[in-house]
């Protein structure tokens, strides 16, 4: 009896813990699963189990909040997501409408949001369209789903213009009509002096292989467009016949080659770069990210999960190979760094210069600043090849204001506050001192001169006084070139809602701005590079002749050929 009294307790204790199990297995609290198994239409825990669809809700607004910025989410993919798993935020969503930025975007609020209001307000351009009559329901009603399709058939017919993209209603049409295939949504967020553009089609229309950014573009930005690239075609053949004709005058004269001849040409060498490759990169970043085309492999596309469409984006990154965004962007750090360092440099060259000439003199200084040069640029070449071997996210060259490829990321900033900005104000405190240097030896050489104690000195003295001036001069131009670039990289940080690298709430007009400001903040920066020949040509009479002996070699070789002849 005692032994059957065990038994049952022993089996119900059995029991027990196997009900136990059972439970947990099944709680979704309990149980481990995989999001990309489960958050799909067809998967029965999405709809069994609330904190399965919660959790599935929850991770597609927070992954397209975290990846707008980056154009790796379809806003009508998040949407579709929304609706078809009957998410609790979707009220949120349409009640805050955070990416209602373009007419394209509003109007996927309101497809989704008021599909009543949104066929109402879209049937007579779509109508206009498909040149099909039909009978248009009273105001209060609500067009049927069945009603709808037979409106939209027509447009899988329909080739793909430039009209359909100036018209929200009939983008969204094409995916509502759409049975299966490819949707594919354009997002251009980075194009300076140009509002945020976005808009969608489906892959299957006739002319597909022709969309590019410029599709959706609208007038003014692609006006603004072109006279970004004809800006930078000047500018750079300005850039490079200035200091084509700067590294000439140079080399081809001896007088001018002391060691501060020497820290120019370096400069020159740099800014070269800068019109060879950096500015002609603006107009190459431009085609990639304005007129490429989106047929290509690298399109990045999402398989929907929910029926048999699929949904794809271009990203930046894809736009362009990681060996374009290297290549591009250590040429353009190599430069600025050379630029920085050889005014470092040739600042302590002339501080020392007035202020203990008879030491100067006395130091093969050509010969030294040769070295330093050499220095300077092995050091450029290191530091701009860092990110290139990184594996760092955080430390790669990319995008910024739709043309210029520089290093970004949250270490970037540590970077650029090291290698450049600590050494420009080192600069800055050295050209003030040297201006302080330059007040004593001038009110020194007065006095001396006043007592005929120098005489012979006084030549040297001035000449070695002119190129410090003429330093201080570059040094000046050189701040005020790279203070507004300088200005916009110290205060983005501290501007969550216009930093492309944080960003998930946008402020289109914000964003708009900020992104025309740091193109005009980069072209001043680049314009750098054809002042210090203006510099030279208004300091030094003896580079100026040389100069106009230059670009009147033509003229002389013509008058002595017709002598000859």
């Amino acid at each position: 009896m005692f032994q059957m009294r065990s038994s049952k307790r022993l089996w119900g204790s059995l029991s027990s813990v196997i009900l136990l199990f059972t439970a947990c297995a099944v709680s979704p609290e309990r149980f481990t699963y995989r999001k990309s198994e489960v958050c799909i239409l067809d998967h029965p825990y999405i709809h069994k189990y609330p904190q399965i669809r919660r959790t599935c809700c929850n991770d597609a607004r927070k992954k397209y909040y975290t990846t707008w910025n980056t154009i790796e989410g379809p806003l009508m993919q998040y949407f579709e997501k929304l609706e078809s798993w009957k998410c609790d935020i979707m009220k949120e969503e349409c009640s805050r409408r955070p990416y209602a930025i373009t007419p394209y975007s509003e109007m996927v609020y309101r497809r989704f949001c008021n599909v009543t209001e949104f066929r109402r307000e879209c049937l007579d351009s779509i109508l206009q369209l498909t040149t099909r009559k039909s009978v248009l329901p009273r105001s209060n009603d609500s067009i049927p789903d069945e009603e709808w399709l037979n409106i939209l058939k027509p447009l899988k017919e329909i080739a793909t213009t430039e009209n359909i993209y100036k018209k929200p209603c009939l983008q969204i049409a094409l995916h509502d009509v759409m049975e299966s295939g490819r949707y594919h949504e354009i997002i251009n967020i980075q194009m300076p002096f140009c509002a945020l553009t976005w808009c969608g089609m489906t892959a299957d229309v006739s002319g597909f292989d022709k969309i590019s950014d410029w599709t959706c573009l609208s007038r003014g930005c692609r006006a603004n467009v072109v006279i970004i690239i004809i800006t930078c075609c000047i500018m750079s053949l300005t850039v490079i016949i200035a200091n084509v004709s700067v590294i000439t005058v140079f080399i081809r004269t001896r007088k001018s080659m002391n060691s501060q001849g020497v820290f120019k040409l370096s400069i020159a060498f740099a800014d070269l770069l800068v019109g060879i490759i950096v500015i002609p990169t603006f107009i190459s970043t431009t085609y990639l990210y304005v007129f490429q085309k989106h047929t290509g492999p690298s399109t990045l596309a999402y398989t929907s999960n929910f029926s048999n469409k699929s949904y794809s984006t271009f990203p930046p990154k894809y736009r362009a190979s990681e060996g374009y965004y290297d290549t591009v962007g250590f040429l353009t750090a190599t430069s600025l760094f050379v630029s920085v360092y050889t005014l470092f440099i040739a600042g302590f060259d002339r501080l020392f210069a007035i202020s203990k000439p008879l030491r100067f003199r006395s130091y093969k200084t050509k010969k030294i600043a040769k070295y330093s040069i050499c220095v300077i640029w092995i050091a450029s070449l290191i530091f701009a090849s860092i990110p290139m071997f990184s594996r760092l996210d955080n430390l790669q060259y990319g995008i910024l204001t739709g043309v210029f490829i520089a290093l970004r990321g949250e270490v970037a900033m540590i970077i650029y506050a090291v290698t450049l900005f600590i050494p420009t104000i080192i600069t800055w405190v050295n050209t003030a001192l040297l201006l302080i240097a330059i007040k004593k030896h001038s009110a020194a050489t007065r006095e001396l001169q006043t007592a005929g104690e120098v005489e012979n000195q006084d030549g040297v003295r001035g000449i070695e006084r002119q190129l410090a001036r003429t330093l201080i001069i570059m040094v000046g131009t050189f701040t005020l070139c790279v203070l507004p670039i300088a200005i916009v990289a110290a205060t983005q940080p501290f501007m969550p809602s216009v930093n492309f690298d944080f960003v998930h709430i946008p402020d289109a007009k914000s964003l708009t701005a900020v992104t025309s400001i740091e193109f005009l903040s980069i072209m001043i920066l680049a314009s750098n590079s054809f002042w210090n020949c203006l510099i030279y040509n208004i300091r030094n009479r003896d580079f100026r002749q040389e100069m106009k002996k230059l670009f009147s070699i033509r003229g002389t070789t013509c008058e002595s050929t017709k002598n000859r002849n």
